[in-house]
């Protein structure tokens, strides 16, 4: 992640403390010698665009897991049944 100071130049992250499992303030300095501004940016997580494999995977885990044998098998069959591309 690209940090820029108020006055243009790159800035450096210099330490990270984490607020919330969301939040973290990034402590920041000026890379250019004659501003020397030092500063805290505030970083959140807003939302995600595509979900982490891993929590959807772990979602029809469990959805399967609390299926009656029965339709889990209906499932598979028809699962099954589909053409591949």
């Amino acid at each position: 992640m690209a940090v820029k100071c108020l006055c243009g130049a790159k800035a450096r992250v210099r330490s990270t403390k984490l607020l919330s499992e969301q939040v973290t303030n990034l402590y920041c300095a000026c890379s250019d010698v004659f501003c020397g501004h030092t500063f805290v940016i505030t970083q959140s997580f807003s939302h995600s665009i595509n979900p982490a494999k891993q929590a959807s995977d772990g979602a029809v885990f469990e959805l399967l897991q609390n299926m009656c044998e029965k339709d889990r098998m209906q499932l598979f069959n028809r699962f099954l049944s589909v053409p591949a591309n």
